[in-house]
């Protein structure tokens, strides 16, 4: 393309340089200086506030430009045409082909991550790159493609870099969504992405609309099936293979361990039978099994557990310990692939172990209802709960020095690739993205009791040290609510779906529970606070001296040390100060309600709202105290946050707004209603370098201004208002209280 500034001077001969760069090494600066040149001289200081350099703009498309927002339809498409214009130079300077419309790069095999290239339907002797975003979930990577790409080639690197089998769709230029279903599909996306920005949008082929659908036209085929995916959704995070049939041996659920382990894709194996799974010898006699055992009731594996061989997509023979458990129409198998000789083998090299007496250390966990066992680092019971014997049916003692395979061999395994060894490469810093623990260090396994029955749970992983030793402590949680009737158990329930931090003692000041964030503020895991009293918590002081006697107290007369004998705490909210494990002062919000057991015994919970340590100085603020007072008045809805970007203020027409309420928001980073993405990730530096000065009022573009931002409720659904910030200061605190309308 010619450049039309070319011998130009001042400004335009600013412009004629720039557009002699590569444009994916453009700073913002230069990216700024680009849309001066279009007629977009508006939008350059929201270019700059985002930081948007050639390498991002690159990759711009119209869900960013909306996000940033440029609300004009005719702006955000001449931003689109101009990029489009931009990759059509990056590419053409790589080489040209005969094909009309097209052009055909000769450097393809050379990745400099930048290039957009076009293709052809036709057949090419030479291929150009293509570079395209590729979005699942939250997660949105560049990817650059190959434009004579096979679907094959083009599924198996997606599975590289997100980590499992997606499929994939797009946009076309007419509006419409086109689903990628082979490799001319995915040819016509390349040639798409000639002539506008697009996005692949990658989806679970498990989602629940496109399992049914595939339920649906796999029964079909296979004479019918009265099951649903839906029913197995609970197997799929499942570390060990799980593959579910029917009485006649057609497969209705195939999870996504099993899809790595036996090489297939779910949709390959759905409404097939079974046996395509099996060694020959089985395969033959399969049918057979199932006949003889809906006629006869008798199984030789069924309720057990069994060593058998089975077979990958290559015809690869490999050992399996194979459970099967049994519903009035269906057969769950659960698959775990052996190593190093199969189960025996591991078995007999299974001797115990027992390194330390640890009782004494996490005795408190045999009055906790969950199975809790503790392991070594090469996953061997140190210590094992009461609870176990319930769960499990194991005696606490006889689990001792057993490896954790005989419960749950996703935990532990010789091979080494398990959860245990997950969590610990994790702590060392060492995992990856796709290992196989989920958020919070949980994951859904399988484990099996000593009859060989099969027991859904949930394990919770935790360190603790002692004398220079790491224990690693599993808590299986139950997947079903308690219903004892226990109001322990229900304000367990409770505060572990709190998004805020909280935790229960008993009338005794000893841990009951504490969930999830407030082990985060205060440093430690549940092992190291549950059975022990709350004043580990607390600094030391008249507080600590004396919380455990008036709890006591106020547990068995109901009488406080305020006014009339009212309690300073209990239904009511007040700033205390608390202790970290790292010895740092945390100022804090308490909350704290009580119930009674039908024992007659007092049960407290608090919910915590952390204040930072500049938090005491912040709140006490005349300036800020002030603004809250008159948001709080207002109609339309209104927050208030500081130079750190935390929220200090939030009036009931924002709660209403954003679905949150004053207590889940106050104390957390404004980021909580900004949508996903770059403006989100950078808002709190954005705020930070103006509070510092680093931009001058008048070059804001939002301080004193309207401007249509996107918002994120509670719910995940986002909210389009325009927002008018204001800045006050008091000394060295600076104080934003901004309107949406």
């Amino acid at each position: 393309m010619a450049n039309p500034f070319k011998g130009k001077k001042g400004k335009e001969g600013d412009v004629a340089k720039l557009m002699e760069k590569d444009f994916t090494t453009w700073d913002v600066r230069e990216v700024g200086l680009w849309l001066e040149s279009n007629g977009l001289s508006r939008y350059r200081e929201t270019f700059v506030f985002n930081e948007i350099d050639g390498e991002m703009l690159v990759d711009i498309d119209e869900d960013d430009l909306l996000a940033l927002p440029i609300d004009r339809l005719g702006h955000r498409k001449k931003i689109l045409r101009r990029v489009n214009m931009l990759r059509g130079t990056a590419t053409s300077s790589l080489g040209s082909s005969s094909h009309a419309g097209s052009q055909v790069g000769s450097e393809a095999g050379s990745d400099t991550g930048s290039d957009i290239g076009s293709v052809s339907s036709t057949t090419s002797a030479t291929s150009t790159k293509v570079r395209i975003k590729c979005s699942y979930k939250n997660e949105v990577t560049a990817l650059t493609f190959r434009s004579d790409t096979t679907l094959a080639d083009f599924k198996a690197r997606i599975k590289e870099e997100f980590g499992r089998t997606l499929g994939a769709k797009y946009r076309d230029d007419e509006g419409d969504m086109v689903v990628i279903r082979d490799d001319q599909d995915l040819r016509d996306a390349f040639v798409c992405a000639q002539n506008m920005s697009v996005k692949l949008v990658l989806f679970s082929t498990r989602s629940k609309k496109e399992k049914k659908s595939k339920s649906k036209g796999k029964s079909s085929k296979g004479g019918g099936s009265e099951s649903s995916d839906a029913d197995f959704s609970v197997l799929e995070n499942f570390v060990d293979g799980v593959v579910v049939i029917d009485r006649r041996g057609l497969v209705q659920f195939f999870n996504a361990s099993a899809e790595d382990m036996f090489g297939y894709d779910r949709e390959e194996v759905v409404g097939n039978n079974v046996r395509m799974l099996m060694n020959d010898d089985d395969a033959a006699k399969h049918n057979s099994y199932l006949r003889r055992y809906r006629r006869e009731g008798t199984s030789q594996i069924i309720g057990k557990g069994r060593q058998v061989k089975a077979k990958t997509k290559e015809g690869k023979l490999f050992d399996v310990w194979l459970s099967l458990s049994e519903t009035n129409t269906t057969y769950t198998g659960i698959i775990q692939e052996l190593r190093g000789g199969g189960k025996a083998a591991s078995d007999a090299q299974s001797t115990r172990s027992v390194e330390r007496d640890l009782s004494a250390e996490f005795g408190a966990f045999n009055n906790y209802p969950d199975p809790v066992i503790v392991l070594n680092a090469t996953g061997y019971i140190q210590f094992a709960n009461n609870a176990c014997d319930t769960a499990f049916l194991h005696d606490a003692g006889s689990l001792l020095g057993q490896n954790a395979n005989t419960i749950c061999p996703a935990v532990s395994s010789s091979s080494g690739e398990d959860l245990l060894s997950d969590f610990i490469n994790m702590k060392k810093g060492r995992s990856k993205s796709g290992d196989s623990l989920l958020v919070n260090n949980r994951r859904d396994v399988i484990c099996y009791t000593k009859k060989n029955t099969i027991v859904a749970k949930i394990a919770d992983f935790a360190e603790r040290t002692f004398d220079g030793t790491n224990y690693y402590v599993v808590q299986f949680r139950s997947q079903e609510k308690d219903t004892s009737g226990s109001i322990l158990q229900a304000q367990r329930e409770v505060i572990a779906n709190l998004l805020i931090p909280a935790l229960i003692i008993d009338e005794n000041c000893i841990v009951q529970e504490m969930n999830g964030a407030a082990r985060d503020i205060f440093g430690y895991n549940l092992s190291e606070t549950l059975g022990r009293n709350i004043d580990l918590l607390l600094p030391p002081g008249e507080v600590k001296d004396n919380h455990t006697s008036w709890v006591k107290n106020y547990a068995a007369t109901g009488k406080g040390r305020g006014p009339n004998g009212t309690s300073t705490v209990v239904g009511k909210g007040r700033e205390v100060v608390g202790l970290s494990k790292s010895g740092e002062l945390l100022t804090l919000k308490l909350s704290v309600t009580m119930a009674a057991e039908a024992s007659g015994e007092k049960i407290f919970t608090g919910v915590i709202q952390l204040l930072s340590k500049t938090d005491a100085n912040v709140m006490s603020s005349a300036v800020l105290q002030q603004q809250i007072g008159v948001i709080n008045q207002l109609l339309v809805p209104a927050c208030i946050i500081s130079q750190d970007a935390i929220v200090r203020g939030f009036n009931k027409a924002a709660q209403d707004l954003f679905g949150y309420t004053e207590k889940e928001l106050v104390g957390q980073d404004v980021g909580t209603l900004i949508p996903l993405g770059d403006i989100r990730n950078m808002h709190s530096k954005f705020v930070s370098r103006y509070a510092q000065g680093s931009k001058k009022p008048s070059e804001s573009v939002v301080v004193g201004k309207g401007r249509k931002v996107t918002g994120r409720h509670k719910e995940g659904h986002n909210i389009t208002a325009t927002l008018s910030v204001t800045e006050r200061k008091d000394g060295s605190l600076t104080i934003f209280t901004g309107m949406f309308t």
